[in-house]
């Protein structure tokens, strides 16, 4: 079967991509081709991925350094482009058909040989590498040039349609079957619904996420005037002369933790964009210690608790009541709070505090998951995810809820606790948070609106949390408690590795 690549992949050079990608965080040239700007158009800004052999974390670094080290992978929706790069691909896997165990052959040598053949034509190379796991990956590289690089993959145990931004996999219909050398046909019937369900997948999400960003935008200008307008009242007061010494570092203090409010506020903003930046389906796999992916551990959880306890403590974000709630924790624990008015002491009391609420429920061989983009078949699908973004994650989740749990305690006799288990179907990794407050009604659990002091008062936290959780495809619930309080649970996707 004769396929030209080039009626697929018309590369003209001389095109120009979209201004608005042209900058310096993109790493987009301008000497490209129409094919690639009409895909850059269709599926918005690229997704940069480290190679699958990398195991450091290279977020921090500008690409423009490391360029033959990265791929921009800009996976395919529209259905014209999938059947062109398919039937090239099927037109090579014929080739596969001929060979057999007795070859002594390489089964996809020959695939390697015709690919290469036209690799100097229009920027089209081979791509094929196993990753860790008995999966092999088969697909077309189309490079343009300056090295921008589109991938239209193949496996042998299906293939998934994935999308920028929000990565959706699907196994698709395939009947591959895997021998030591050999590689029977695949079957593409199912990639056109995979596709439609795909997209009304992601139009379902876009109308929540517009909805939940005209909440948070009203909310957060309505919540910054207030402590701005505060602000400019206590710097007043504090200019007039005359003013008592006494009364003029109350006020300071006052001000500073007004200052404390807008930058938590300010924190959220950013909270919104990471969550954005980061919004592919996260799952744990229970891995060996050598893995190209970030590990979380026990300990992370550990570290987020015992920073949240310290930001409550040192008057970061909450007011009084919160602070002595934290000192009464300490308390109950039979541990000494450290003082508020230093922080020479560190975060470690708070690690101890944060330890002695934890409760780990967990096989004591279980003590490391990996961070993947996800899992198929009980194998791990090459991927990769930065060290930098699991931290960010973690935080981003579950301070929010330590904070939270800290201020809708029992004022009297606070109580808290964190308990990480797996769930009743061993299929999920859950983290739970309870604290012994007014228990919550179902309806607050999003961060709806309710009422008080008769007025109705969106609770960001909440909003912020559920939909940090919504965008990475785990599970944020608000579940019934043994005792009364509220108990909030998060729930991660977890396979075993085969």
């Amino acid at each position: 079967m004769k396929n030209d690549p080039s009626s697929a992949f018309p590369f003209r050079p001389e095109a120009m991509l979209p201004a608005w990608l042209v900058t310096d965080e993109t790493l987009v040239v301008r000497n490209c081709n129409d094919f690639t700007s009409d895909l850059l158009e269709t599926f918005g800004r690229p997704r940069w991925l480290a190679d699958h052999s990398l195991t450091i974390d290279l977020t921090d670094s500008y690409p423009g350094k490391l360029r033959s080290l990265w791929e921009c992978i800009l996976d395919p929706s529209d259905l014209h482009y999938m059947r062109e790069a398919l039937r090239i691909i099927k037109g090579h896997l014929a080739i596969l058909d001929r060979f057999n165990q007795g070859s002594g052959a390489r089964p996809f040598e020959p695939l390697l040989d015709q690919l290469r053949s036209v690799s100097k034509q229009e920027g089209v190379s081979p791509y094929v590498y196993r990753p860790k796991g008995k999966m092999f990956r088969l697909g077309v590289k189309v490079s343009p040039p300056q090295g921008l690089k589109l991938i239209m993959k193949a496996d042998i145990e299906g293939a998934a349609v994935e999308y920028v931004d929000i990565v959706m996999a699907y196994q698709l219909d395939s009947d591959w079957s895997e021998r030591e050398n050999d590689l029977r046909r695949v079957d593409f019937r199912g990639v056109q619904p995979a596709i439609h369900d795909a997209s009304e997948r992601r139009r379902l999400w876009e109308k929540a996420k517009e909805e939940d960003e005209a909440k948070i935008t009203q909310f957060l200008s309505h919540a910054l005037k207030t402590p701005l307008a505060n602000t400019n009242r206590i710097l007043n007061t504090i200019r007039l002369p005359g003013l008592k010494n006494e009364v003029r570092e109350e006020r300071i203090l006052e001000m500073e933790s007004l200052i404390s409010d807008i930058d938590h506020l300010v924190g959220l903003l950013l909270f919104i964009n990471t969550v954005e930046d980061i919004s592919a389906p996260l799952r744990l796999i229970e891995v060996e210690d050598e893995t190209p992916w970030a590990h979380f551990n026990i300990e992370d959880v550990e570290n987020v608790v015992a920073s949240a306890f310290q930001s409550v403590h040192n008057l970061r974000t909450g007011n009084q009541i919160d602070v002595e709630k934290v000192d009464l924790l300490f308390q109950s624990q039979r541990l000494a709070a450290p003082s508020r008015k230093s922080e020479e002491a560190g975060i470690a009391p708070y690690k101890s505090l944060a330890r002695a609420l934890i409760g780990i429920e967990l096989e004591s061989s279980v003590q490391s998951f990996a961070v993947c983009p996800f899992v198929k078949s009980g194998r791990v699908e090459a991927g990769y995810v930065s060290e930098k973004a699991k931290t960010v994650l973690l935080n981003l989740l579950l301070v929010e809820l330590i904070v939270n749990a800290v201020k809708n305690a029992d004022e009297e006799a606070p109580k808290l606790s964190v308990t990480i288990c797996m769930s009743e179907q061993k299929d999920k990794l859950e983290i739970h948070v309870f604290n012994n407050g007014t228990e919550l009604r179902p309806e607050q659990e999003n961060g709806h609106s309710e009422k008080e002091h008769g007025e109705k008062r969106l609770r960001l936290g909440r909003l912020l949390n559920k939909k940090a959780a919504q965008a990475l495809h785990w599970e944020l619930n608000l579940r019934s408690a043994p005792e009364p309080g509220t108990l909030f649970v998060i729930e991660i996707p977890l396979e075993r590795s085969a």
